[in-house]
């Protein structure tokens, strides 16, 4: 995986009061907008990484979206924020926080920028869209109050000035977004226990967990079997969810239900994962538990000895998590050396080491023993072969 070195994602913040010349600001306004803009940047990371308004950004790129504050500057009260990681991390990390560093400086537009287009609408998630519309407002001085809000950055061509206007200019956009005054459909998956079958009418009811409300679901005939084999579990059910205009968290009905599943909460067996065209095998197969979450509606995985601790709503998505996480793991704790580490992560580091090994697969290890016995410039032509090869093999 390429690495690089890039700057993390920036934003100058300048409060200021309109009728003093200080450099103070009331704890709570400073308060309120640092906690504002964290909730923007958590849902619109949520929004790019497709990750439902009541899931989690997974472990490991979590820290690539904590709002970190700079040493204030004189200018009224005058600071800069950054998320993002700041060392050596992969493209994949910094094109995700750069697209929600533009999403972010997008909005500020369009509440700051006369005439500007609804840019909120490039956060395709109703339900979180409806979030950063609430959060930015929490973040715009209200009607009546004396200070003011000055957004700048080195990726902004203009200071935008978040005052009174703003908020008028942030109430007629989510008035235009008739998606949130409308009910949305969307396809997704829900658990829930069965309470009432009606075959007739091809409908069932479901107890929602996180509200203990009930739920009807609507399906076709070719699965009305699998769903009477299923019938005293924990069900999910994969269709097209509506949510009312009212409360976006909390759906209304199921229809076009194409998949009903039990709960498979039984353990993980590890014994090996595909890594670079080879394979990370445990010295020891490792037996995981999956537990559900109090909502009943993600699966988690945790291991802290390794560092494992994902989550995911289905049990293949959990496996995809989990694969994921143990080359996380390997590529940049298990692979790094120890100065580049922490005290705890070189405890991990040595607890990988000890639980897994790396096996190179017997193709790459024959094209490697070939490579070491060129001379030096045809070495780096085989070496330049070998890492294409390394790289189509991994993506494929």
């Amino acid at each position: 995986m390429t690495t690089i070195q890039y700057e993390p994602e920036q934003i100058d913040l300048r409060i200021f009061n309109l009728f003093e010349d200080d450099h103070f600001v009331d704890v709570e306004v400073l308060t309120k907008i640092l906690h504002g803009l964290q909730k923007i940047v958590i849902d619109i990371a949520k929004d790019e990484l497709n990750i439902l308004p009541s899931g989690k950004i997974p472990k490991e790129k979590k820290q690539l979206f904590s709002v970190r504050c700079g040493i204030p500057r004189s200018g009224s009260y005058e600071l800069s924020v950054v998320f993002g990681h700041n060392n050596s991390y992969s493209y994949e990390s910094d094109l995700i926080t750069t697209k929600v560093g533009e999403k972010i400086k997008q909005c500020f537009y369009s509440l700051g920028i006369e005439g500007e287009k609804n840019m909120f609408l490039l956060i395709t998630n109703p339900i979180l869209r409806k979030r950063v519309y609430s959060n930015f407002q929490t973040i715009i001085p209200p009607l009546g109050e004396r200070w003011q809000l000055e957004i700048s950055g080195k990726k902004y061509d203009r200071k935008i000035q978040l005052n009174n206007k703003a908020i008028q200019k942030l109430k007629q956009l989510q008035e235009d977004d008739k998606i949130l005054t409308e009910e949305v459909t969307t396809l997704q998956v829900v658990t829930g226990h069965l309470v009432k079958m009606d075959f007739e009418s091809r409908c069932i009811t479901l107890k929602y967990p996180p509200t203990q409300t009930k739920l009807k679901c609507y399906y076709t005939d070719k699965i009305e079997m699998e769903l009477f084999q299923n019938r005293r579990e924990l069900l999910q059910i994969t269709g097209n969810i509506t949510y009312g205009e009212q409360n976006r968290e909390i759906p209304k009905k199921i229809t076009d239900v194409n998949n009903i599943q039990f709960l498979d909460l039984s353990d993980f067996l590890l014994t090996s994962f595909p890594y670079k065209g080879g394979q990370l095998i445990f010295k020891k197969p490792l037996t995981l538990s999956p537990k559900l979450t109090e909502s009943c509606q993600f699966m988690t995985l945790q291991y802290p000895k390794l560092g494992i601790d994902v989550i995911a709503q289905t049990r293949k998505e959990l496996e995809e998590e989990l694969s994921a996480e143990i080359e996380t793991q390997w590529e940049y704790c298990a692979k790094q050396p120890d100065e580049k580490l922490g005290k705890e992560f070189i405890k991990q580091k040595n607890n990988l080491l000890a639980s897994i090994e790396e096996k190179i697969s017997t193709k790459i290890e024959t094209q490697l023993e070939h490579c070491a016995k060129q001379p030096d410039e045809e070495r780096k032509q085989e070496y330049n072969k070998q890492e294409i090869y390394l790289h189509t093999n991994n993506e494929e």
